[in-house]
């Protein structure tokens, strides 16, 4: 193998193991309540997040999907502001649940929009942790 196959290869392990690094050492429903923020408020991919959720969850971003399908809403414009998520609060829930309570901040102050905090409620589910409730508020 040539120094340029090997470092080829390396580079390709690299890029296979970095999304899972992100969350390495976090307990599993602490990187599913992680990965919907981060769809939900940094990428604004709602369909995305929308897959790691159930119940309530799943309906409210449901609903706010149809909605926006019904204003033919369209994407968000490719220079978006910064926002940056910071985890305050975990806490059990009785019944083997989670909650986790972040902090959602942008660089950019939209319509006097200031930072918001979201609570976020997990269950699992057939050995699976998904994101059941959430709430936002200031």
């Amino acid at each position: 193998m040539t120094f340029a196959q090997i470092k080829a290869a390396a580079l390709a392990a690299v890029v296979v193991l970095l999304p899972g690094a992100a969350y390495a050492g976090q307990s599993d429903s602490e990187a599913v309540a992680e990965r919907f923020v981060r769809a939900y408020f940094v990428e604004d991919n709602l369909a995305e997040a929308a897959k790691l959720t159930s119940g309530d969850a799943r309906a409210q971003i449901e609903g706010t999907l149809r909605e926006m399908d019904e204003l033919k809403a369209k994407e968000p414009p490719a220079d978006k502001p910064k926002v940056q998520v910071t985890l305050l609060k975990t806490q059990p829930i009785p019944a083997d649940g989670m909650s986790y309570v972040y902090r959602v901040t942008s660089d950019v102050e939209v319509q006097g929009m200031a930072p918001v905090v979201v609570r976020l409620s997990l269950s699992k589910e057939e050995g699976t942790w998904s994101l059941s409730k959430f709430v936002q508020g200031e």
